[in-house]
Order: structure tokens, then sequence, then C-alpha cells
């Protein structure tokens, strides 16, 4: 039977309890052999741990019987316990972190004195209850046993806080293994002094008499070993990698004469002096991260005070490798960011990069960023971080530990980047044929070519080192990268010159005007010089020559400004050619619809109203004329039944509906020139709908949240939606305004 626990337990412990999981499969295991030298030794010691209340006979049937295990200690004794192999497949556990040595090193700041305390047969003094101790049930040659308990083992207040508590809880200490007020301490393989942390000599002196491996598994054994220690060695994966090199499976193994040479050089470095020290991290100091990226890794050190506080390093990936220099950079950002998390999060860091551009695009918008850049950026956008440029020979630590990585690597970055990149490029929208010619005109033209190679390998710091053919890109080199053999700045696509005239003339389709002609270009593309080539083509077309307005102006009678979009929208009809229009452009966003009408008819332009109104919902003010169409009452009884409000305006006045009548005008324009120039008027009109107002945003934009797909090539993050805030652009709108009637009022006079 199953005991209660041991009397010299207080009642302030509480009992153990482990419950299992009842579909696992019961396991009995047999009593496992003991040498017959040990016999009388382990007969002993389980009639010990039995009149210590350690243990206690189980005479009745059990659901498990695990087998005993039988370890002799350093001092000689034999140590017993239970194999719970199956056992732990089927216990439900209580999750708690245990802390690290990282948790624990972080409070050490200023520590001069030290003391280790360890529990005498500590976790034989945690009791179980009775239902737990029969799962704890053993098979040894002289029959079976349970556990009554668990069977696996400022500073003076400190100490004292602690020693009261073991005292209150009636908990003894093992005597030899406590060590009280020292200079310093072994915990879990390292060497906390007053100077910072060192690696446990027994660890050192394990490697240093350590033979050389003869097999693979030998090697993985030795590195295992040695990787422990990377954290004190920065220089630690260079020295192993002609080791490491063996693990690979193309390789057969041999160890040569460089394997022993990297073997005896990474002895003598953890014994050469005292050995290498890391300072204790102290939270009220400030933190500098410095990192690298090579070709083929990153590293990064972790600093106070100049001191080193931590080092770290990793292989890139085989994609990774392939990343353009600024991509490898920030990947070394977010990469020491993320290792050192518990270090700098929530605290001002400072991170040293050689890579200038680094140092700006961390100050723009996200939006700026190239593609590859904006995930990377997300990922670390939860630290308080500003990247600080050094010179490379300024970085030399962090230099060395980027060309010598330990061989781990982050995947998971790497499948974010990828799909996000993948999900840019795959929806680009424009036929693959399209981006097949930009990329063979990408390749085929010179300037481009240089530039592509200097985005992927990083640019100079000094601008008069950049070749001047692609001196024109130098401003803008933080945001450019390259998916899929097609250059971005951004996400706008950078025109090769053979493309340029084409895509130039796909933008002039509408004849819209030097003015929302470069906004438009400046929206979808980019090509160095773009507004010199807009105004240079404006100045030489017959047509926007021709149809360029001189009449005399009155001042402008501005309109108020709604708050949200499709609130106030004017309407107004207009002949075309021998066709009769609707038209309806809403106030805010200047987005408007245009249809053809059969005939002008009250019960024809309500008709198409209501499909329009269906479209982009009822607004809250419909503006028009006099004109029968809308005062009849066919139209008054639509107002009521729709719940709108009508108000009309004197057709003397054409400026108290001048929205309506300037976008008649426009669409005027753009049919005739449509019709010269032998255009389609609707690319033409959807060009105009994508064309941005200023620095508000297009008409699409304002109205949809989002721009319009056209012929133009465009990333799919410049049509995702975007929610524009609607008090900013109501400013900018109202501004806009008053710019404008400042700047037309100067050329009118008053007719009155």
């Amino acid at each position: 039977m199953a005991k209660k626990p041991p009397a010299n337990l207080k009642e302030e412990r509480e009992n153990t309890t482990s419950r299992v999981d009842p579909t696992v499969t019961l396991v009995i295991n047999p009593s496992r052999t003991i040498p017959a030298a040990l016999r009388s030794r382990v007969k002993e010691e389980l009639d010990d741990m039995e009149r210590k209340n350690v243990i206690c006979k189980v005479e009745e049937p059990t659901d498990w019987v695990s087998s005993m295990v039988v370890v002799e200690k350093p001092n000689g004794k034999l140590h017993i316990c239970l194999d719970p192999k199956h056992l732990n497949k089927a216990i439900k556990r209580e999750h708690f972190q245990l802390p690290t040595i990282e948790d624990i090193t972080t409070r050490m700041a200023n520590a001069k004195w030290f003391s280790k305390l360890d529990a005498n047969h500590g976790y034989w003094q945690i009791p179980l209850d009775e239902e737990s101790q029969l799962l704890t049930t053993f098979n040894t040659p002289f029959g079976r046993y349970c556990y009554t308990c668990t069977p696996f083992e400022e500073h003076d207040r400190r100490l004292e806080s602690v020693l009261e508590r073991c005292e209150k809880i009636n908990l003894t200490l093992n005597k030899e293994k406590c060590e009280f007020k020292s200079r310093e301490i072994t915990y879990v393989g390292h060497k906390l002094t007053e100077n910072g942390v060192k690696p446990d000599e027994v660890k050192v002196k394990a490697i240093n008499e350590m033979e050389a491996p003869t097999d693979k598994k030998g090697v993985e054994k030795l590195l295992g070993t040695v990787n422990y220690l990377g954290k004190f060695i920065p220089n630690l994966a260079t020295i192993a990698k002609p080791i490491r090199s063996l693990l690979k499976k193309e390789i057969e193994f041999q160890w040569s004469f460089k394997q022993q040479k990297a073997f005896q050089d990474i002895k003598d470095t953890l014994t050469k002096d005292e050995g290498p020290v890391l300072k204790f991290f102290d939270v009220s100091k400030p933190v500098t991260i410095s990192c690298d990226a090579s070709p083929t890794g990153l590293g990064a050190v972790l600093l106070q005070d100049g001191y080193p506080v931590a080092y770290t390093s990793r292989s890139l990936t085989e994609t990774e490798s392939r990343y353009a220099q600024i991509e490898k950079e920030l990947l070394a950002v977010q990469f020491s960011l993320d290792r050192f998390h518990q270090y700098v999060y929530g605290k001002e860091v400072i991170v040293e990069s050689d890579h200038k551009p680094l140092e700006m695009i961390a100050k723009k918008s996200l939006a700026l960023a190239p593609p590859r850049l904006q995930r990377l950026l997300l990922r670390i956008q939860k630290y308080n971080y500003t990247i600080v440029y050094k010179s490379a020979k300024e970085m030399a630590l962090p230099d060395m530990l980027s060309r010598a990585p330990l061989p781990e690597t982050d995947e998971e970055v790497e499948k974010e980047i990828n799909l996000h990149v993948h999900l840019v490029s795959s929806t680009l929208p424009a036929s693959e044929f399209k981006l097949q010619e930009i990329r063979e005109a990408t390749k085929s033209d010179e300037k481009l070519r240089t530039l592509l190679n200097i985005i992927q390998n990083g640019w100079s710091d000094q601008r008069e080192s950049v070749p001047l053919s692609v001196l024109p890109y130098w401003n803008i080199r933080d945001e450019l990268s390259v998916i899929d053999g097609i250059i971005l700045k951004g996400d706008h696509i950078v025109v090769p010159l053979a493309m340029r005239k084409e895509m130039l003339q796909r933008i002039y389709h509408g004849h819209m005007g030097i003015k929302k002609l470069k906004r438009r270009a400046r929206d979808a593309l980019y090509l160095p010089l773009m507004s010199k080539q807009i105004a240079e083509m404006v100045s030489k077309c017959t047509v926007c020559l021709e149809h360029r307005k001189e009449n005399i102006k009155e001042p402008m009678i501005p309109f108020r400004v709604p708050t949200i979009p499709w609130e106030v929208v004017p309407t107004d009809l207009f002949s075309f050619n021998n066709s009769d229009y609707l038209l309806i452009v809403d106030y805010l966003s200047r987005y408007f619809e245009v249809v053809t009408l059969p005939d002008t008819k009250s019960s024809t332009v309500i008709t198409y109203s209501k499909s329009i109104f269906s479209r982009h919902g009822i607004p809250a003010e419909v503006v028009s004329d006099n004109g029968p169409q809308y005062s009849s009452r066919e139209f008054q009884a639509f107002t009521e039944s729709w719940e709108f409000k009508h108000t009309t305006v004197s057709p003397l006045n054409s400026q108290a509906n001048g929205l309506a009548e300037r976008t008649v005008q426009t669409i005027k324009d753009i049919l005739v020139k449509s019709k010269k120039d032998q255009q389609d008027p609707y690319l033409s009109l959807l060009e105009y709908r994508n064309s941005p107002i200023d620095d508000v945003g297009s008409p699409a934009q304002l109205l949809m949240n989002g721009r319009l797909c056209s012929r133009i090539p465009q990333t799919i993050l410049q049509l995702k939606p975007r929610v524009l805030d609607p008090v900013d652009v109501k400013k900018k709108l109202n501004l806009k305004q008053q710019k404008q009637k400042f700047y037309y009022d100067r050329q009118s006079k008053s007719l009155t």
C-alpha cells in the first residue's frame, strides 16, 4: 500500500498530484538485471530510502510499473531512480517556464558576492498524494516500490530570505554543495564572477581532454559541446568551420590536418589567459547592438559601456544569400533584435550598421520601403530602436561574427519574406508577356543592369564612387529593390529606357494637362527626369495646344467641402457629337460617372441615376440646375422616395454648380482629344480617375480607398485598399480650394 507523506514534511508544503491521460496505453516494465558487485549496495540504498519514507513497498496491483535505474555519483554513492520514459508520455503536465541562464544573469548587474544553495535530495522533499505515488511504482530484484515524494532531484538580505523560507517549510540543504559569500560560483555550466560570466572550467576541461572524433556522430557531439560556449567566443564559428564541414552528406568522414588544427585552436582559445568574459547586463544602462551581414551570415554583439554582454551569429540560407545587400543588412537588424529580445524589448536601443541606406529608410514611411524590406520592418516595429550608421572599420567585431556564423538559420523569416514578395510579383496587374518584356528590357538596358548589380551587392558610402550612369538613382537608393528581375522604387516599377516612350504615351492617353499628367506618372511608375519629359510632350502636342482655354474668368465662389465621399453629388446633362450624356460627380473625391442617354426625359434621367446610386450609395444631397428634368414632379417624387435632399441652382449662375460644369468640360476635352488622337476614350477616363488630386489622392482612392487597375503596370501594393484619414483629406481639400481661389482670382475680374 502507498503511504502518507513523511511526517517531517510540514503542512505548508502541499502534496503534488499527477494526472494521467487515459488514452495512453499502460506499460508494465520488467525488472532489470543488476551487476553482482552492486547488488548488496543497491539493497542497502533501497532500505535506507524506505527508512527515510522516501519509498515504500508496493504489494497491490498497479497500472504502471517502471524500471529502476542505478547511477554511481562522483562521491561514490549510488543514486537510485526510476526510468519514467513510458509514464512521461501519459502524464498531463502543469507547464512552468524555468528561468534560463540568460534570465538569471540579466539580474546580476553589480553583483560582487554569490551564494549557491542545493536542496538535500531536493525532489525527495516534495510529497506526492497516494494516487500519484502508485504511478511511480518501479521494479527491482527485491520487489516493487513506489515513491512517496517526487523521485528527481542584495546578497545578505536575499540569502537570509531564502534561508528563512527553507526553515519555515522544513526544507533541508545539502551542506557539501552549498557555498556562501564567494567571489565566484559555478551555476548550470557558467561561472558567475563580479567581472561577469565565464564558461565553467569543468566544461572547458572536458573539451580540452576530449579525443578527436572518429566518425560523424563524434563530430556532432564535439560541436554540440563547443557550441554551448559559442556565446563567449566571437570567432568560434570560424575556427570550427573545417570540423563542421564533415557533417555534410556528400563529404566522407576524414579527420585531416585542417580538422586537427581547428580542434587544437578551440582548445587554445578556451584555455589561454583567464578565458573569455561577458559583462552582466545592467537594465539601468543604455543598450547598443552592433550588427552586420556578410555574403554567408549574420553577426551581432550586444554592448553596454562598450563591453560585450552577448554575441550571436547565424548562417544565411541559400535563398537569403542571394538577397540584395540592403535586405541582408536589415535581416541582420531583425535577427539581432529578436535574438536579444529579453535585453532590448521595452528599452531604447541603438542599432549600429555599416550600411548607410538603412539609416535613411528607417526614418521614412513604411509605404516607401521596398516590398522585401516592408515585412522585416513590420517584424521589428515592436522595438524602440534607432539605426545609426558606423563605418566598416568601426564594425570589426560584428563583421567577423557575420563572416563566421553559427550553422543555424531562420527559415520562418525567409518564408515570410518570400511569401510577401511572391504576393507582390505574382499579382502584378500586367500580363506575363508584358512583365517578361520589362524583364528583358531591364536586362538589355546597360544602366539598369549596372543599377541592378549595385542593388544586389550594396551601394558605396561615397557618392563619388558610384558610376555616373546610376547617379540619378543615388537619392532614392534606399527605396530600390529587385523582384523577379524587375527593379522597383518602393512599389513602383522602374521603367527601362526602351519602354519609356510607350509608358509615357499610355499615361498621356487622356491629354489631362501637365500637372495632372505628372501626378499620374509619379503615382504609377518611376523613371528619371520624368517631369521634364512630360512637359516636353505637352508642349509639342498639337491637340493640347489647339484646345487650350483662354477665356476671361470670374472670381471663384468655393463650395463647402463635404465630410465623407458621395455625401454631396452635383449632376448635369450635356450633349456631345449628337449624343446626350448624364454626369454625376462626387464633390469630395471628384470621382465622376458619365453615361450616354437614349433621351433626356425626366424618367430616363431618374432610371440612370438610380443605377449609379445603386453602385455608390444614396447621397445626402444632389445639386443640379433648374432644367425640366430636375424640376419635374417625377424627380421630386424620386427625391422623396429615395430620401435625399435636392438643391437647385440658377442657370444664370453656373459657378453655383461649378464642379459639374468643370467636369463636363473635362469630359468633353477628353472625348475631343481622344477622337483626334484616335485613342480609346474609356481608357482616358480611367486614367483621369486614377490621377491624384495634388497630394490628397486620386478620385478612385478617395471614393473607393484604392487605385483602379489600368494598362500601366502596377504592383499589388499600389492596388491594395488604403483607408485615408477623412479629417486629413478634408483639411487638404480646404487648403487646396483656398489656394485655387487665390491664384484663380489673380487672373480674373468681376463682370458685374
